[in-house]
């Protein structure tokens, strides 16, 4: 959960980053970046809610897979 945190603030503030110093991009580029960048932005609201669902599932279940390790049977 917190590796989601980090991994979203880092996201953010690479944004904020100007662009590096040298040439321009060419429209043409430009634009496939920008549709680059809106690619990934889709995909990102796509998989971090399930990602952080599973990891929550995971989370929950801890509890209850640490007695089958240690070879309590407690239902």
């Amino acid at each position: 959960m917190l590796n989601s945190l980090v991994l979203y603030k880092s996201q953010r503030s690479y944004k904020a980053l100007p662009p590096p110093p040298g040439n321009p991009p060419k429209a043409e580029q430009k634009a496939r970046m920008e549709s680059d960048c809106e690619a990934l932005g889709k995909l990102k609201r796509r998989f971090f809610p399930i990602y952080l669902l599973v990891n929550a599932a995971d989370w929950l279940q801890g509890p209850y897979i640490y007695p089958i390790y240690k070879g309590d049977h407690v239902l």
